[in-house]
C-alpha cells in the first residue's frame, strides 16, 4: 500500500471493524468509501508529480478506488441496481466529471467522515459532519 497521508487519515476516521458484531453495513460502507476517497487524493498528488519513467502506482491507485467504490455500491444498493451505479462511479466508463468523488463525499458525510479529513481540497465546513483532524502530537517543548 501507500504512505500518503489520505490513506492514514481514512484508516483513522474510518478503520476496519474489531469484531463480527462492529461489522455493519454502515461500518463497511465509511470503510469502503474512505479508502477510495484516499487512493483518489493520493491519485491526485501523483499525478502532480512530474516523471519520467513508468508510473505503475497511478494505476494501482486507480483500482483501489474503483474496487472500494464498487464494494460500497454493492452493500448499498440492494435493489439490483448495483451494476449501473458502478458503471456510473468507474471513470474509464460513466463518471467522467468527477462523479465519483462527488459521490464518495456525499456517503462519507452520510456516515458521519467529513471529506475534507481525507481530502484536503474540500473545505470542512461545506458538510454536515464534525472535522476530526489529524491530532498533532505534544511534545516535551510544548508542555514546558
Amino acid at each position: 500500500m501507500t504512505t500518503h497521508p489520505a490513506f492514514a487519515a481514512a484508516h483513522r476516521l474510518a478503520p476496519l471493524p474489531t469484531t463480527r458484531d462492529e461489522a455493519t453495513q454502515t461500518v463497511w460502507v465509511r470503510h469502503y468509501t474512505a479508502l477510495a476517497m484516499a487512493a483518489h487524493t493520493a491519485f491526485r498528488d501523483a499525478i502532480a508529480v512530474r516523471s519520467t519513467g513508468p508510473r505503475p502506482e497511478l494505476g494501482y491507485l486507480m483500482y483501489i478506488a474503483n474496487s472500494a467504490a464498487a464494494a460500497a455500491v454493492a452493500l448499498i444498493e440492494v435493489s439490483g441496481g448495483a451494476p449501473h451505479r458502478i458503471w456510473d462511479l468507474t471513470p474509464e466508463l460513466g463518471s467522467l466529471n468527477g462523479e465519483c468523488v462527488d459521490w464518495l463525499a456525499h456517503m462519507l458525510d452520510l456516515c458521519g467522515v467529513n471529506p475534507a479529513d481525507i481530502e484536503p481540497l474540500y473545505n470542512a465546513g461545506d458538510f454536515t459532519s464534525p472535522s476530526q483532524p489529524e491530532p498533532v502530537p505534544v511534545t516535551a517543548e510544548d508542555q514546558a
